[in-house]
């Protein structure tokens, strides 16, 4: 097939979760197919792209007067903040591929962009929304105050009609998990939704082998981008609330806050006692592999969270909260441990710290369920059999 992946963030890095993705897949895909990539360049991205398949735009961050005007064009459009505005930015390049590419099957990541679809004419096409968006806005507003909080309560009602009216002209819309594919259908039944999960790079993330260096058996560990805010919410709820009860059991333990752009916020918690923010990593599988455990305390946020599958890829025990697993087949107290309060958390990750057996199979069962449920090549074979029926082409 010829695939058109139009694509609001480039595969370069640095790495956050849909570029990551998006490389993936992409490596997936041209085993078999022809593949070219139309995506934003963000700012932060600065690797020269080597890539003479991949296009890419620049994404500049727009100044104060950009800002109001999206915010008024919104307002008056009552659609979500900026969509058409980035649409607009794709009309001409993607009018271009799609003349001379003329793909059997464009691609569209993610819902920001759905409204390509005015732009595709009779090509068939695929959304891959990932998560229900209405519900992870509806996450930013219960852990937002103030002004935002009043916006978001804004954006959500224009969220909420977006998704209803215009997903619908997509063939297929992708999602990563069964709780996100029943938003999307309580807002519109005739949508065609398919639950496809992310995937892990399980060569790259695999235990640590023998001549690594050894297990700090003291250490917890927390990644991700930290100023994203449903992270910064779980950064500060892991430093806070819950490390206080884990070293009164356990007075050696101390929490790693791993991951880039930590936010003023997530740096603050430097300064609280066996807690240490340590950024960005140049390699953070090593970070993985000489832990003791993986807390993933989320609080906010939707879709499957690729760094949970990443530590039990490298069989790490982890202790989650039932948000942090949303989407996830794994079984809670064989794959991981979950937990719904504080108090419950802490003591789950004191058992990990002081249990060897435990933690031993905690971690070999983590690995077992990401490798038998979320390899890339099977993740690449459900895309091309949702791009197939949308193409109405027999799988």
């Amino acid at each position: 097939m010829r695939i058109l992946i139009c694509s609001l963030e480039a595969p370069l890095p640095p790495t956050n979760g849909l570029r990551l993705m998006l490389k993936a897949l992409l490596s997936e895909l041209r085993k078999e197919h022809d593949v070219r990539v139309l995506a934003f360049r963000s700012p932060d991205q600065t690797v020269p792209n080597e890539d003479p398949a991949v296009r890419l735009i620049s994404r500049r961050p727009a100044g104060p007067i950009g800002r109001t005007v999206s915010l008024v064009r919104a307002m008056v459009t009552r659609r979500p903040l900026g969509v058409q505005a980035i649409a607009a930015r794709l009309r001409r390049p993607l009018q271009e591929e799609l003349a001379d590419f003329r793909p059997d099957v464009v691609h569209v990541t993610t819902q920001e962009l759905a409204l390509t679809s005015e732009l595709l004419g009779e090509t068939p096409s695929v959304l891959a929304a990932l998560d229900a968006w209405h519900l992870n806005v509806a996450a930013g507003i219960r852990v937002s105050s103030g002004l935002r909080r009043f916006f978001l309560r804004r954006q959500l009602g224009w969220v909420r009609r977006f998704e209803g009216s215009v997903f619908r002209r997509f063939a297929r819309v992708v999602v990563v998990s069964e709780q996100d594919r029943q938003a999307l259908l309580a807002l519109d039944r005739s949508m065609r939704v398919v639950v496809i999960p992310n995937g892990v790079d399980v060569e790259r993330f695999a235990p640590a082998a023998a001549n690594e260096e050894a297990v700090d058996l003291a250490r917890i560990l927390f990644t991700g981008v930290m100023r994203y805010p449903p992270n910064v919410a779980a950064a500060e709820y892991l430093a806070r609330d819950i490390m206080p009860l884990v070293r009164a059991r356990a007075p050696q333990a101390h929490l790693a806050i791993v991951g880039r752009d930590p936010s003023p916020s997530v740096r603050a918690l430097s300064g609280l006692d066996g807690v240490d923010v340590i950024g960005e990593v140049p390699e953070l599988r090593q970070w993985l592999t000489g832990s003791r455990v993986y807390a993933c305390p989320m609080v906010s946020g939707t879709g499957i969270k690729n760094k949970l599958l990443e530590a039990m890829a490298c069989g790490v025990p982890c202790v989650a909260t039932p948000l942090a697993v949303r989407g996830l087949t794994a079984q809670a107290g064989r794959d991981l441990l979950v937990a719904t309060d504080a108090e419950k958390f802490a003591s789950h990750v004191v058992a990990v710290l002081t249990d060897d057996r435990l933690a031993a199979q905690l971690g070999a069962a983590g690995r077992d369920y990401v490798t038998a449920n979320h390899d890339w090549a099977a993740v690449a074979r459900d895309y091309v059999t949702a791009y197939m029926e949308a193409a109405g082409t027999p799988a």
